[in-house]
């Protein structure tokens, strides 16, 4: 009532006041849910007695209601085992437990089971389940550990899952640690963020990410990484410096240089002369980044 009294009683050019009119006959004037005509319990006995389409589309339902739909969690575990041949059912059905988060423990155990799946797909959002459930999924660390030794497309998710998962774990953290030296340096980059957000093997993260930052690929991924250390990360500001003087390197990598070292704030008093000849170069965006680390290096 309040709006229909405003739109009359103002002055509004007339076809705002059409346009403002429609939207309130429609309801828009009034937040609320696209799915607020379907209850949880008909979504949930869809995804549990409905055909292929039907489950898949009161499973997608459900993802978009994220938390609100932990009711409908025992439903949407039963649906991860559903024999839909493309597999869809069960895709949003992970989709959905992901977006629940925590209280879907539940579905864990017949998560775990998905781990051994053929379909690439359905064993990527399985991840992401187990990662979202977080420190309520630690049953299935052992089968996702011997996953991360399994599958190569999925290793970075892994580790990540990993961290959030069981982060107090020793299994977990010794795992990690042989990750960095594995050489790969996409794994590297993934164990060492991990890690850090562990606060666990900071000296070997560090030396690892130096390593990838001196080599041919991932380099502003590791850059960036290094950053997170701010002034804790000195000793990487040789490897840094060389990483901004490289001139066949494209403009990201030496701005990720920078950003490097401007985190380090006065710890990086030693590479300003560096980072004023970065100012010359011809790139706008190296000599933005050059600039704005010198400022942080003066003003922390």
């Amino acid at each position: 009532m309040y709006f229909n009294n405003h739109v009359t009683r103002f002055p509004w050019h007339p076809t705002i006041r059409i346009l403002l009119a429609t939207a309130l006959t429609m309801g828009l004037g009034h937040p609320a849910s696209s799915h607020a005509a379907e209850s949880i319990q008909d979504l949930k006995t869809a995804v549990e007695s409905g055909d292929v389409e039907e489950k898949k589309n009161a499973a997608r339902k459900l993802a978009d209601l994220g938390p609100k739909a932990a009711p409908a969690v025992g439903a949407l575990a039963a649906a991860l085992g559903d024999g839909d041949e493309d597999g869809v059912v069960r895709i949003w059905s992970a989709i959905a437990i992901t977006r629940i988060g925590p209280p879907a423990k539940k579905a864990v155990p017949v998560l775990i089971t998905m781990l051994r799946e053929e379909d690439a797909e359905i064993r990527k959002n399985t991840v992401a389940a187990l990662s979202a459930i977080g420190r309520n999924a630690t049953e299935a660390v052992p089968a996702i550990l011997t996953e991360l030794e399994n599958r190569d497309e999925l290793k970075t998710d892994i580790i990540k899952a990993l961290g959030k998962i069981d982060p107090a774990s020793s299994k977990v953290i010794t795992r990690l640690r042989g990750v960095l030296k594995d050489g790969d340096a996409a794994m590297t980059i993934a164990a060492a963020s991990t890690l850090r957000q562990m606060k666990v093997a900071p000296e070997e993260c560090k030396a690892s990410l130096i390593e990838v930052i001196t080599g041919k690929t991932m380099r502003v991924e590791a850059a960036n990484e290094l950053a997170e250390y701010g002034a804790n990360a000195t000793g990487a500001l040789p490897a840094l410096v060389r990483m901004l003087h490289d001139e066949e390197a494209i403009s990201k990598v030496l701005v990720a240089a920078a950003h490097a070292l401007g985190a380090m704030g006065p710890e990086a008093m030693e590479a300003v002369p560096d980072l004023v000849g970065a100012l010359k170069d011809k790139r706008k965006r190296v000599q933005k980044a050059a600039g704005l680390a010198l400022v942080l290096i003066y003003e922390k």
